[in-house]
């Protein structure tokens, strides 16, 4: 009869409305987790990242120092014959220092942009929840 018509197709829409909440609920967990995991990242470029600036600051004290350093030692130079060897070595090391500096440089833009490739990929993992939340919140509106 209708009645029973109605009531198969109630249940039938009922079954639906339940699967999709499940299916929600399953993608919110997904979300947090991702979630998660991006702001974890983000958290551990950062520290990376001061890590970085830290040895940057470091590398380039050390090296204003031996700079400074070589300039002192080349007015000695013709009275400490002897030192002639050391000012090399600290010329060896400065330019240690420097390529050092560079791959520091270059690691601290390798950071930046994992940061912002991590930025990216949440803001896109947001949208897909987004994205998500409308398409359910339309098919629970059907």
């Amino acid at each position: 009869t209708e009645n029973e018509k109605l009531k198969r197709e109630n249940k039938k829409l009922q079954e639906q409305y339940r699967q999709l909440h499940k299916e929600l609920e399953a993608l919110k967990k997904q979300m947090a987790s991702d979630k998660l995991r991006s702001d974890g990242e983000i958290e551990r470029l950062k520290e990376m990242l001061e890590l970085l600036k830290g040895k940057l600051e470091i590398l380039g004290n050390e090296k204003f120092t031996m700079e400074r350093q070589i300039e002192r030692d080349k007015h000695r130079v013709d009275a400490y014959q002897p030192h002639l060897n050391e000012i090399e070595q600290l010329k060896a090391e400065l330019a240690e220092l420097r390529a050092s500096e560079e791959r520091l440089r270059n690691q601290f833009a390798d950071v930046l942009k994992q940061l912002e490739e991590a930025a990216l990929a949440r803001k896109e993992l947001q949208e897909r929840l987004e994205r998500q939340k409308a398409a359910a919140a339309s098919a629970n509106s059907n």
